[in-house]
Protein backbone atom coordinates (compact mmCIF):
# COMPACT_ATOMS: atom_id res chain seq x y z
CA UNK A 1 0.00 0.00 0.00
CA UNK A 2 2.86 2.72 0.75
CA UNK A 3 4.36 1.87 -2.58
CA UNK A 4 1.36 2.44 -4.30
CA UNK A 5 0.79 5.57 -2.25
CA UNK A 6 4.06 6.52 -3.16
CA UNK A 7 3.76 6.54 -6.83
CA UNK A 8 0.76 8.51 -6.82
CA UNK A 9 -1.86 5.91 -6.07
CA UNK A 10 -5.09 6.09 -4.54
CA UNK A 11 -5.37 2.93 -2.33
CA UNK A 12 -8.16 1.37 0.58
CA UNK A 13 -6.95 -1.36 2.48
CA UNK A 14 -8.93 -4.02 3.92
CA UNK A 15 -7.68 -6.67 6.87
CA UNK A 16 -10.44 -9.17 6.40
CA UNK A 17 -12.49 -10.31 3.26
CA UNK A 18 -15.41 -9.24 4.26
CA UNK A 19 -13.95 -5.85 4.25
CA UNK A 20 -12.13 -6.20 0.81
CA UNK A 21 -15.57 -6.48 -0.33
CA UNK A 22 -17.39 -4.28 1.12
CA UNK A 23 -14.50 -1.84 -0.28
CA UNK A 24 -14.46 -3.19 -3.48
CA UNK A 25 -18.36 -2.77 -3.80
CA UNK A 26 -18.48 0.45 -2.46
CA UNK A 27 -15.22 2.07 -4.29
CA UNK A 28 -15.50 -0.35 -7.78
CA UNK A 29 -11.42 0.31 -8.27
CA UNK A 30 -9.32 -0.60 -11.10
CA UNK A 31 -6.99 -2.87 -9.33
CA UNK A 32 -7.49 -5.30 -6.23
CA UNK A 33 -4.34 -6.89 -4.76
CA UNK A 34 -6.12 -10.13 -2.63
CA UNK A 35 -4.41 -11.94 -0.29
CA UNK A 36 -5.76 -15.81 -0.99
CA UNK A 37 -5.10 -16.42 2.96
CA UNK A 38 -7.58 -13.26 4.41
CA UNK A 39 -9.66 -14.12 7.36
CA UNK A 40 -13.26 -14.45 7.08
CA UNK A 41 -13.75 -14.87 3.45
CA UNK A 42 -10.69 -15.56 1.62
CA UNK A 43 -9.41 -14.11 -1.27
CA UNK A 44 -11.01 -17.06 -3.34
CA UNK A 45 -14.21 -16.17 -1.85
CA UNK A 46 -13.80 -12.49 -2.72
CA UNK A 47 -13.03 -12.96 -5.91
CA UNK A 48 -16.20 -15.25 -7.32
CA UNK A 49 -18.21 -12.54 -5.65
CA UNK A 50 -16.84 -9.89 -7.26
CA UNK A 51 -16.93 -12.04 -10.73
CA UNK A 52 -20.82 -12.74 -10.00
CA UNK A 53 -21.18 -9.16 -9.21
CA UNK A 54 -23.05 -6.98 -12.21
CA UNK A 55 -20.61 -4.14 -13.80
CA UNK A 56 -17.45 -5.76 -11.97
CA UNK A 57 -16.19 -8.42 -13.86
CA UNK A 58 -13.80 -6.82 -16.25
CA UNK A 59 -11.93 -5.77 -12.35
CA UNK A 60 -8.52 -6.90 -12.80
CA UNK A 61 -7.98 -9.00 -9.11
CA UNK A 62 -4.42 -10.50 -8.59
CA UNK A 63 -3.71 -12.67 -6.12
CA UNK A 64 -1.01 -12.52 -3.64
CA UNK A 65 0.04 -15.35 -1.12
CA UNK A 66 2.56 -16.79 0.85
CA UNK A 67 1.12 -20.30 0.20
CA UNK A 68 3.46 -21.61 -3.31
CA UNK A 69 2.23 -24.87 -3.50
CA UNK A 70 1.48 -25.98 -7.39
CA UNK A 71 -2.17 -26.73 -7.00
CA UNK A 72 -2.32 -23.06 -4.88
CA UNK A 73 -1.03 -21.04 -7.92
CA UNK A 74 -3.37 -23.36 -10.34
CA UNK A 75 -6.43 -22.58 -8.10
CA UNK A 76 -5.59 -18.98 -7.57
CA UNK A 77 -5.25 -18.35 -11.96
Amino acid sequence: ATMLRLEGHTVAVANDGYEALKLVRDQRPEVVFLDIGMPGLTGYEVARLVRGSSGMEQMMLVALTGWGAEHDRTKAK
